[in-house]
């Protein structure tokens, strides 16, 4: 495994800023993109502050940059003292000389992965943008200044939803200028069981679980879960992605915390459960309700971000998000409905099919070659 190169820079065919290599969805789909581009295409330099677990799974042939020693280290200090919904112009501003700094002269199709922190009209960047990234900074002149580097200028916007589309069109986006990239589903892990699923005594749900970002939903789900137990009997929680804690008993069934998990892991978690929950209020394109139901596993889902492949009663349960008592009434109604958990299922399992990977590869692909 080679490593990053601080400070070097080559030309290139495609210059793409990601804001590290930790394990989020936006990140996956950044990192597929540019090794998918320097197989097919040409050369890539992926520019990140930061590394992480993703960055073994970044192809050799694209090369990694990341600033020197001195700027890195006064860049993760910033980040330490923030968080999501507290991210301020300080470290927008940090972020952008850092970049600017190792970027200088670089040439080829520049597409700014989260475009605030470098976005910043030293060059014709594509924004790339997974998310409403303002919901990441406090001050509204933090958010004001995020919406205007992902909306604002010329060139071309590229969103992950239909959501996130409306909300930049609500934000000033030109619709001419927006272009719709879908992430994928690797069909290869994330399938549907083979067999019977193994019986047990009680149902198993399963969920993401984040304790550090509010809004992912986590305490929702718990509430929602209580509120369930009293029209559903008694079923198993697993949470995976953050903590790792070993099985609690409830009232209404018990909780494990499972930590990180390989995709292969996640896949036979899908697959083995009986309900998949996504309870965030804030979501642009949430993979793992798509990877869930190409698992053929029912699901309920908050209805941010999702309208996409989440369709209520046709595909999923969907609820108002930050709704614990609708959560709960969809969990109950999946818990207690072996019939209606199969017809959601199998119509989840079908329109999964349609997110792959080289599907969303080719939206790329054509949203930023004209630029280039």
């Amino acid at each position: 495994r080679r490593e990053a190169h601080p400070g070097e820079l080559v030309s290139e065919e495609l210059l793409m800023t990601v804001p590290g290599l930790g394990g989020s969805g936006g990140v996956r789909t950044l990192v597929e993109w540019a090794n998918r581009w320097s197989h097919e295409l040409g050369a890539v330099t992926l520019y990140t502050p930061f590394g992480g677990p993703l960055a073994d799974a970044v192809d050799e042939r694209v090369r990694i940059v990341q600033p020197a020693a001195g700027p890195s280290l006064a860049l993760k200090a910033l980040w330490r003292g923030s968080g999501p919904g507290h991210y301020e112009p300080e470290l927008m501003r940090a972020q952008q000389a850092a970049a600017r700094r190792v970027l200088r002269g670089a040439t080829g199709t520049p597409v700014a992965g989260f475009p605030p922190w470098f976005a910043d009209g030293s060059r014709p960047w594509t924004r790339y943008c997974q998310h409403l990234e303002s919901l990441w900074f406090g001050s509204n002149r933090a958010k004001a200044a995020s919406d205007r580097l992902c909306f604002g200028g010329m060139g071309p916007v590229l969103v992950n939803s239909s959501w996130l589309a409306e909300q930049a069109r609500g934000l000033g986006a030109d619709d001419a200028r927006l272009r719709l990239v879908f992430p994928g589903v690797n069909h290869d892990v994330f399938h549907p069981a083979t067999g019977a699923r193994e019986r047990r005594d009680r149902a198993r749900v399963v969920s993401l679980g984040r304790w550090d970002v509010s809004w992912k939903g986590t305490q929702d789900l718990l509430d929602a879960c209580e509120l369930a137990a009293r029209t559903a009997p008694a079923f198993d929680l697993l949470l995976f992605g953050d903590k790792t804690r070993p099985r609690q008993e409830t009232a209404w069934g018990s909780v494990t915390e499972l930590g990180f998990v390989t995709h292969e892991q996640l896949a036979d978690l899908y697959r083995d459960a009986d309900v998949v929950v996504n309870p965030s209020w804030h979501e642009s394109f949430p993979l793992p309700p798509l990877e869930a139901m190409a698992c053929g596993t029912a699901v309920v889902s908050t209805d941010i971000g999702v309208s996409d492949y989440c369709w209520d009663r046709t595909t999923a349960l969907v609820v108002p998000a930050h709704d614990a008592t609708a959560l709960a009434t969809a969990l109950s109604a999946l818990l207690t409905d072996a019939g209606l958990r199969h017809e959601l299922a199998e119509a989840a399992a079908t329109t999964a099919q349609s997110f792959t990977w080289a599907s969303g590869f080719q939206q790329f692909v054509d949203a930023v070659r004209p630029a280039s």
